[in-house]
């Protein structure tokens, strides 16, 4: 029967030649099986750690005072046959009474099979540790973008980084020995007395936004820190210093406070809202436009602003801009906080992200148009109606006069169109005898006469003069347009008091149709005129239709 040590033996893997090779190995390596348990040392690490033959079956973790978190890590990596580095601080070693130990795990099979792990232990003195450190710092400062510089109490430049070069385009050898002045514009020269005033007693200078000029002579906004070195004994020997080029951070800094004053003082309501139509910011002329504070609609939906009838024209558009197009001057309704409408022009602009590319957000911005629609309509009506009758104007009449030519054609065949061409009666003797007012106030109420027995189809305009016209679109016979028109020289000769003064109007008409008197308006305008002339002549108020003319 064997005992527990033959087991042990027996449960060892062979290293045969390889062992040779181990334990000539000037480096500790140690072998485990899969529970952490030492099966193999070779003569390093006898001697590095004094371990014994009776050692074998030992605990790695209580072998190298490994615990906690670093036993899970190892033990973890040894179950999965993973290869693993661990640094274990601070233990003996044969290179000094202390280092840093590295342990480097690797998997052992055989046939096949894990069965354990195998490690090499590597040492790192506190001296090779600072060597270490010091080439990691030289490595950071010279790769670093931000300008890393140290200099004397006088301020003469001692190091100068690849990245003070590029902030200030000196290179080292043009710096190394220079005064650190070199870089400073002529009116912040008197900034390094005080710098280096503070540094003398120990004061740090932080985050100090400042401007530097560059080798070619462009100015330069940096932020710097500046910090005094020290010798061993505490004195303040020098200052090191790390500088930030903040030139396009200022840059983004100023278009930012201008962007905002001319947010916060703009006429123009400006909107700021996501793609699905949040609102996130509100400017004061939003405040005055729609009465809403900032507060009360920052975050909320911009729908709340606009009617119903408006959402879908708004989610279009949204639709729209973040495809790269854009709202200009487009009409619109919002509404304001007492619910009513108020009607704006508006600008809908794409927001883009840092880098330009992407669509954020839209920029919206609005101004009350109704002031501007009323004027736009008061010029469009000054320019489309009588300003004496308030009726259509000779221009704007024939415009309506042809389009409906051109639907009688197209779409109502089964309708004729009655033009009536009506002159005043002595209209001259009205200005002769009283006066051009109530020779004005004649030509107003035989206006009004004509529109209010006219239906809202029928077009009333005034000619020119004591010219007036009426179009008529009717299914009915001429027997009943003549009654029409017969009613109107009826209405028109009643008497009225005008400017105190008792006056009986008349007004003679003639009517041409379309299309039975001809295919053209001008000729229709033309023939109405002929029979109008003909009841002059037939003795003044009354109605004759071309017809009868072209009968005789």
């Amino acid at each position: 029967m064997m005992d527990k040590s033959q087991k042990k033996q027996r449960s060892q893997p062979s290293f045969e030649k390889e062992d040779l090779i181990l334990q000539a190995l000037r480096l500790p390596v140690l072998g485990v099986d899969i529970d952490g348990k030492l099966i193999y040392f070779n003569q390093c690490a006898k001697e590095v750690f004094n371990i014994l033959d009776s050692n074998l079956g030992t605990s790695l973790y209580q072998l190298l005072s490994i615990s906690g978190d670093e036993q899970s890590q190892v033990q973890e990596a040894i179950l999965e046959g993973q290869e693993a580095t661990l640094t274990k601080p601070l233990i003996q070693s044969p290179i000094t009474d202390l280092a840093d130990a590295v342990l480097y795990l690797s998997p052992i099979i055989d046939n096949s099979k894990l069965i354990g792990s195998a490690i090499q232990v590597s040492f790192v003195s506190p001296e090779m540790q600072k060597d270490i450190e010091s080439s990691h710092f030289r490595a950071i400062v010279e790769s670093s973008d931000d300008a890393i510089i140290s200099k004397d109490l006088n301020g003469i430049v001692k190091s100068w980084n690849q990245g003070a070069e590029k902030i200030f385009g000196y290179t080292e050898e043009e710096m190394i020995g220079q005064p650190m002045i070199k870089v400073f514009p002529e009116d912040r020269l008197h900034e390094e007395a005080l710098i280096l005033h503070k540094l003398s007693i120990g004061e740090k200078v932080d985050h100090f936004r400042t401007i530097r000029r560059h080798k070619n002579g462009t100015l330069i906004h940096v932020s710097a820190t500046i910090s005094p070195i020290l010798d061993s004994e505490g004195n303040v020997v020098g200052a090191s210093k790390v500088a930030r080029d903040i030139t396009t951070q200022v840059e983004v800094e100023r278009l930012t406070r201008e962007y905002d004053t001319i947010v916060q003082t703009s006429n123009d309501a400006i909107i700021n809202q996501s793609l699905t139509g949040e609102i996130l910011s509100w400017n004061p002329a939003a405040e005055q436009l729609l009465g809403y504070l900032p507060n009360e609609v920052i975050g909320k939906s911009i729908y709340a602003i606009i009617p119903k009838s408006a959402h879908r024209a708004h989610k279009e558009a949204l639709t729209a801009l973040n495809q790269g197009k854009r709202l200009i001057e487009a009409r619109t309704i919002y509404l304001n906080k007492q619910g009513e409408q108020v009607k704006v022009s508006q600008n809908l602009l794409p927001i883009y992200d840092a880098s330009n590319a992407t669509i954020i957000g839209a920029l919206q911005l609005a101004r009350d148009s109704t002031e501007e629609e009323q004027e736009k309509a008061e010029i469009w009506k000054k320019a489309n109606y009588d300003a004496l009758t308030g009726i259509t104007n000779r221009d704007y009449f024939i415009t309506l006069a042809k389009q409906s030519i051109a639907s009688v054609r197209t779409k109502d065949s089964e309708k004729q169109l009655y033009l009536a061409f009506i002159d005043v009666d002595s209209f001259k003797s009205f200005n002769d005898t009283y006066g051009h007012k109530i020779g004005d106030n004649v030509l107003i109420e035989i206006a009004k006469v004509l529109e209010k027995n006219c239906r809202s189809e029928d077009l009333v305009g005034r000619f020119a003069g004591d010219e007036f016209v009426v179009l008529v679109k009717s299914k009915h016979s001429q027997s009943d347009i003549s009654k029409f028109f017969a009613r109107i020289v009826s209405e028109v000769n009643k008497p009225v008091v005008l400017d105190g003064k008792h006056i009986t109007m008349g007004i003679s008409v003639g009517v041409a149709g379309f299309p039975n008197d001809t295919s053209t308006f001008e000729d229709l305008l033309e023939k109405a005129d002929l029979a109008m002339y003909s009841a002059k002549k037939a003795g003044k108020g009354r109605v004759i239709f071309y017809e009868q003319l072209a009968k005789k």
